[in-house]
């Protein structure tokens, strides 16, 4: 547990070092304030010394005026700081946030299949909302306390070194008398994220399967589960109430303490004459200054453990699965052949290619054809370059996949996967996802092709109308076709559909088959599919069968215009 959570804190070390500028900024800032702060001291010593026992009040009036535009000096430059660290708290964090989707779209294909996308969203949004906090704690509290800290620690020592070392002494017993709270805090807070995120994740399940709920007669099971959660959570975050405030007040006890031992020893000193009056006040008002900063110190331990649990969490969704190596530099070209060569692939305990070939000729229709569950899925997914063959080559042309760049490579080819993902937005959105910048004549030719159009019309706005969570809002063809305008919709030089017909009657089959498959100027296509409709306009046919690619002559039937 120590290692990973310094492996968090490094990973969080360098995303502060990218901002070390404005860390010294802070730091300078800081001493500035301070330094506005020491004549404060030199202004009330003279006063009580000086002007007072004399009745000079014109000295009285200088010194009290003299003090507050100090004040009024440093309040400004304490809130200047203030205003920048605002700004550099949200770019560091926001710095944190992309890392994260970014190391969760570099994951393996296998990895990104097997992540919990509900706890990961969970962790990107909730734990960086706390690692904010803490870090607008540590730029807005525990960095502008050091500086006072050391510098009035120096002056205590100068306005009387036998009381500074009096509550120096009394410091192991200020430390043992917060360390308990603090270590009891912390636990408190582990508790309470824990039961936060089975609430997330309970609350999430608990939506997305009403509908199976209401259909078993399950609700009350449902709900029960749901209700011990919310208790739990209830529970854990009165327990970390409770430990804040005990830390709290021990904080405030302990600079009670100091206080009162200032205020006793310092007035033993001055009835003996070892400091004046004047002497006293400055020390006790560069007390209040050290207490200050340790009080703004001890404030932020809280918002500290809170972060220190939200980084090692960051830490362990950081070091899920292992990153793709898409580092290719060959520029792809798909005007050339794609070639299975000899390729044998699987998962752990189960095989699925065992030297399997295949060719697909750039223009033409290739079909591969196979029950579900044999692997076409995999096949395909392997053409794309999101896995690597245990054996055997992926080539386009003369160019193994591997050394090819494949985002290039990629975004030249349009994909229907066999359950296609949609968003809770419009149909445009959802067709337009990650290509905004498409233009209405090419977005309007992917809905013919597609054989959308007929949809559009029977739905109020068209291409606007509302799609719903998961596109529940259309049917499975209706939705099926606006998988296939998305892929369709950047002009792809190769287009990889599995299992397209999913959904689709005959007329809407008919009409894709007309404006895609055997229309001029068509892409080359991959099908996956055992459909006989789809088999009928291939130009190759393999069949999977265990694990092995055979080619079958290619029957074609009459299909009409």
């Amino acid at each position: 547990m120590k290692t990973a959570r310094l492996a968090a804190w490094r990973h969080y070390g360098r995303q502060l070092a990218a901002h070390r500028g404005s860390l010294a900024l802070f730091m300078l800032g800081s001493a500035v304030a301070a330094l506005a702060n020491l004549p404060v001291l030199w202004l009330i010593r003279h006063a009580l010394d000086e002007a007072i026992p004399h009745r000079d009040l014109q000295a009285i009036l200088v010194a009290g005026a003299a003090i507050m535009v100090l004040r009024l000096a440093a309040a400004a430059v304490s809130i200047a700081v203030a205003r920048t660290a605002a700004r550099r708290t949200r770019g560091i964090v926001a710095g944190i946030r992309v890392d994260l989707l970014k190391r969760l779209y570099a994951l393996r294909w296998q990895d990104r299949a097997a992540l919990d996308a509900t706890r990961s969203q969970g962790r990107i949004v909730l734990d960086t909302e706390r690692v904010e906090l803490m870090t607008q704690g540590l730029f807005q509290q525990i960095l502008p306390a050091i500086v006072p800290l050391i510098l009035y620690v120096v002056v205590l020592g100068a306005l009387s070194l036998r009381l500074l070392l009096a509550l120096l002494l009394l410091a192991p017993l200020l430390r043992l008398l917060t360390w308990v709270s603090t270590k009891r805090l912390k636990r408190a807070i582990a508790r309470f994220q824990q039961a936060f995120e089975n609430f997330h994740l309970g609350t999430q399940r608990a939506i997305a399967m009403q509908p199976v709920a209401r259909i078993q007669a399950t609700e009350a099971s449902a709900l029960a589960a749901h209700t011990d959660r919310t208790l739990r959570l209830g529970d854990a975050g009165a327990g970390m109430v409770v430990a804040g405030i005990v830390n709290t007040q021990a904080g405030g006890l302990s600079t009670s303490l100091v206080a009162v031992i200032t205020l006793v020893l310092g007035g033993i000193a001055v009835a003996d004459g070892a400091m004046t009056t004047g002497a006293l006040a400055a020390f006790f008002v560069a007390a209040t200054q050290v207490n200050g900063a340790l009080g703004g110190l001890i404030a932020s331990v809280p918002l500290l453990l809170t972060g220190d649990e939200a980084l090692l969490r960051l830490d362990e969704l950081r070091a899920i699965g292992i990153a793709d190596d898409d580092r290719g530099t060959v520029r792809p070209d798909l005007a050339r052949a794609l070639v299975l060569d000899a390729v044998s692939f699987g998962y752990p305990g189960r095989s699925l290619l065992n030297g399997a070939s295949m060719r697909i000729e750039p223009g033409e229709v290739t079909v591969v054809a196979a029950p579900n569950g044999e692997g076409k899925s995999s096949l395909l997914e392997l053409l794309l370059g999101l896995h690597r063959p245990a054996a055997g080559t992926v080539r386009l042309g003369e160019d193994d996949l591997a050394a090819i760049d494949l985002a290039r490579y990629r975004a030249a080819i349009g994909v229907v996967p066999q359950h296609p993902l949609f968003f809770r937005d419009t149909i445009r959105a959802n067709i337009l996802y990650g290509r905004e910048a498409v233009d209405d004549a090419d977005l309007q030719r992917a809905v013919e092709r597609a054989g959308l159009g007929p949809v559009l019309d029977g739905l109020p706005g068209g291409l606007d109308a509302p799609m719903g969570d998961d596109g529940k809002l259309l049917s499975g063809g209706e939705s099926q076709r606006v998988a296939i305008a998305r892929a369709l919709v950047h002009a792809p030089r190769l287009l990889i559909l599995d299992e397209p017909s999913n959904h689709l009657d005959a007329a809407a089959l008919a009409l894709l088959i007309d404006r895609l498959f055997t229309a001029p100027g068509r892409p080359t296509c991959l099908i996956a599919t055992h459909d006989p409709r789809l088999l009928a306009v291939a130009d190759a046919v393999y069949d999977l069968r265990s694990g092995v690619l055979v080619r079958r002559p290619v029957l074609r039937l009459a299909t009409s215009s």
